[in-house]
C-alpha cells in the first residue's frame, strides 16, 4: 500500500521520471505527466524534506521560459508551477515566504520576478497556475508572524495594505487594475468577484 513515509518506493521510480523530465526531446505532455507523477509520489509517499526541496528545485528550473538550452512551452511551465504549489504546501511558511535574513529569503519570495512574467503570458493556463502559486505565498505571508493570542485584531492586522506585499511587489504601479484583468480572464466576474477601483 503506498502512503506517507515510503522512501524506498519513491527512491525506486525517481531517477526513471527525472531522465523523462530532462528529455528536451521529449513531448512537453510525457515530461508534464512525469513531473507531475514525480510531485506526487513526493507529496503521497515522501518523507524526506531534502527530497521535496530537490523536487521543488527542479519545478522551478523546467518553469523558466528556457530549459538545458530549449524553450519550454507554456503548458509544461504550468505543469511546474502546479506541482511546485503542491509541493510548497507541505513546507513551512517561514520557508516558503519569510524574509528576516536578507541572504535567506523564502523560496517563494525568490520566484517572484518569474511568478510576474507568467502573469503576463498570454498563455491562461500559465497565468493560473502563477495566480495561484502567488496566493500560497501570501497566504504563507499572512500566517507569519500572527499569534493566536492576537485574535480579535488578527483579521484586521491581515488584510492591511501592508500584508498584500507580494501583490504589490508585482504590479507596483496598478495592481487592482492587474488583479482585475486577472479575474476577467479566468471568470472571476461571472461568479460575482470584484475589486473596488483603485
Amino acid at each position: 500500500i503506498i502512503g506517507h513515509d515510503q522512501d524506498d518506493y519513491v527512491e525506486s521510480i525517481e531517477q526513471p521520471l527525472r531522465l523523462v523530465i530532462k528529455g528536451t526531446h521529449r513531448a512537453a505532455v510525457v515530461r508534464g505527466a512525469a513531473l507531475r507523477a514525480l510531485a506526487m509520489t513526493h507529496f503521497i509517499c515522501g518523507a524526506d524534506e531534502s527530497g521535496t526541496n530537490s523536487v521543488l528545485n527542479l519545478c522551478e528550473e523546467v518553469c523558466a521560459p528556457q530549459y538545458r538550452g530549449e524553450d519550454v512551452s507554456p503548458c509544461l511551465r504550468a505543469i511546474a508551477l502546479d506541482c511546485w504549489a503542491l509541493l510548497s504546501s507541505t513546507v513551512a511558511d517561514a520557508y516558503l515566504a519569510g524574509d528576516e535574513m536578507e541572504e535567506d529569503l523564502g523560496r517563494g519570495l525568490v520566484i517572484l520576478p518569474l511568478l510576474s512574467t507568467c502573469l503576463n503570458s498570454s498563455n491562461m493556463e500559465l497565468r493560473c497556475a502563477a495566480g495561484e502559486c502567488v496566493a500560497l505565498i501570501h497566504e504563507s505571508r499572512l500566517n507569519l508572524g500572527i499569534d493566536e493570542d492576537e485574535g480579535e485584531n488578527a483579521s484586521e492586522r491581515r488584510f492591511r495594505r501592508g500584508e498584500l506585499f507580494s501583490i504589490f511587489q508585482l504590479f507596483p504601479k496598478n495592481p487592482y487594475k492587474k488583479i482585475n484583468e486577472l479575474m476577467v480572464t479566468s471568470g472571476c466576474f461571472s461568479l460575482g468577484f470584484s475589486l473596488p477601483n483603485k
